[in-house]
This record gives C-alpha cells, sequence and structure tokens, in this order.
C-alpha cells in the first residue's frame, strides 16, 4: 500500500484529541482508543484499510503507543492506541501549521513518494529553514 501523508496528518490530530488521562482518587490511567472506534469515525474520508495501515505505519515509526493487540486467526482484529509519542507530537506540532504544511506539501510534489522516515525528517526540515529564513527577515 502507498502511504497517505493527509491521512497521517489527520489521524495524529484525531488521535490526540481523543485520548486522554484520568485521575481518580491517585491512581491514574490513559483513556485510549481502539483501532475500531478509529475506523468508525474516520471512514467518511479513508477506507478501513487506510487506516489500519496508516496506524501500524505510525506504530512502526514510534508515532504512536499502541497495545492490547487483538488477533483472529492470526490477523490483527483490534488494538488500543494509547497516545501520541514525542515525536508523534513533535510531528503534529510541525505539519499543523498552515504555512510549513503548504512547504512540506510542494516539497512532496518534487519528490514524490517518499517513506514515513523521509517525511518525518522533510518535516523537521521544512521547519527549519522557515525558522531560518523568519530569523533573517
Amino acid at each position: 500500500m502507498v502511504l497517505n501523508y493527509e491521512c497521517i496528518k489527520d489521524l495524529l490530530s484525531y488521535i490526540e484529541s481523543k485520548t486522554s488521562a484520568t485521575n481518580t482518587n491517585g491512581t491514574f490511567a490513559i483513556n485510549s482508543i481502539t483501532l475500531k472506534s478509529v475506523i468508525a469515525d474516520k471512514m467518511v474520508d479513508y477506507s478501513a484499510e487506510e487506516i489500519f495501515y496508516t496506524l501500524t505505519q505510525m506504530a512502526d515509526a514510534n508515532l504512536i503507543k499502541i497495545d492490547g493487540i487483538l488477533r483472529k486467526g492470526g490477523r490483527i482484529s483490534n488494538f488500543n492506541i494509547d497516545d501520541l509519542t514525542p515525536d508523534g507530537h513533535r510531528l503534529l506540532n510541525d505539519i499543523k501549521n498552515p504555512e510549513i504544511n503548504n512547504l512540506i506539501n510542494k516539497a512532496k510534489e518534487c519528490i514524490g513518494q517518499v517513506s514515513m522516515q523521509t517525511f518525518i525528517k522533510a518535516a523537521s526540515s521544512v521547519i527549519s529553514t522557515a525558522v531560518i529564513a523568519k530569523m533573517k527577515q
């Protein structure tokens, strides 16, 4: 499958908005979300397969924390998404600025389809370049 970078951006924002922590009498817990709930909410924008693939790639790239993987017949049927990792928060902050997102999109147009790691590095590089340009003004 091909990575959809808009799907990555949308899922990062979605996970950030839906996960939380609670404190019940000094006992803390992460309120995670499930793969199935993400698919139910985001099916309007993306296929179930695209969401599943993107989330597993995001987990492999250390952008999200997942656990509680349920398997049926050797296949993954569901998992919990606990939160964004520090790398996930960093990438989301980098790409949610419209000006920076436009620069990243222009860079993607020049180089075409790239790996998740290259996308993350490109976003960071675009941010650095934009900051340096702003400082020189």
